[in-house]
């Protein structure tokens, strides 16, 4: 009938009617179930929210891993810069060779390197890069990690006359370990392998990251590489430190 709603398609939203003799709130509890005003704004309002959340939060972990990867890949380009520099067979840096590597050559490398973190924040990165000796031990037998010389900015030396312990690789790294790939599978060494170790650590921070999502522990890499040509890559002493750089010659 003209005028006249039908309500027989929407069987949920059409009203009930109670009889006169049933309780008003009866009345007014079954109106309430059976209305159908407001249904969008209030499905908007429950699931907005959640695709609100979920829209940040993949933008969040994106930025994160991109971060991730950029910390990985300025860790290689500061090893291979390094193990281009000129080469020495000399068993100690002194008396340091012509072409040896020096301290301004070192800040420099750095300083080239940092461009690869390109619009992140440069406050939390730290990069350490070093020069290890791999040796046969006390009884002649392959193998000891030793530190020729290590050159940081804002990070953590490798430590002189400390023997280097081997790890698994997949063990988060630190300043007096190295991975257990780079021990040469021979039980004695003929001569020593020299070799180059470049550190780089990040603690990411993100708009949202300290409220919904963890990166306190920070985002750590580390590469290893030999040098281009024969012998160990030297670096000249002292290395002095400035403003927030600093180095060691151990031997």
């Amino acid at each position: 009938m003209l005028g006249t709603k039908d309500t027989r398609s929407f069987p949920i939203c059409a009203a009930r009617r109670v009889g006169s003799r049933g309780p008003q709130w009866l009345g007014a509890l079954v109106q309430f179930a059976g209305a159908c005003r407001g249904v969008a704004a209030l499905e908007f309002a429950l699931l907005a929210p959640v695709f609100i959340l979920l829209y940040v939060g993949a933008g969040e972990v994106s930025q994160a891993v991109m971060t991730s990867r950029k910390v990985e890949a300025l860790s290689r380009t500061l090893a291979d810069l390094v193990s281009q520099q000129p080469t020495s067979n000399q068993t100690s840096s002194a008396p340091a060779p012509a072409n040896a590597t020096t301290q301004a050559i070192l800040q420099t490398i750095l300083g080239a390197s940092t461009a690869i973190m390109a619009p992140s924040s440069l406050s939390s990165l730290k990069m350490t890069i070093s020069a290890v000796d791999i040796v046969n031990n006390a009884q002649n037998m392959c193998c000891s990690f030793k530190v020729r010389w290590s050159y940081t900015q804002s990070g953590t030396l490798r430590p002189c006359n400390v023997n280097l312990t081997p790890v698994s690789p997949t063990q988060k790294p630190s300043p007096t370990t190295v991975s257990w790939d780079m021990v040469p599978p021979v039980p004695q060494l003929p001569n020593p392998v020299p070799m180059l170790i470049a550190d780089v650590s990040y603690t990411y921070q993100g708009p949202f990251s300290s409220q919904w999502i963890d990166f306190s522990g920070g985002m750590t890499r580390t590469s290893y590489m030999f040098p281009r040509t024969t012998g160990q890559v030297i670096a000249t002493a002292p290395l002095t430190a400035m403003s927030n750089q600093s180095g060691a010659i151990c031997y």
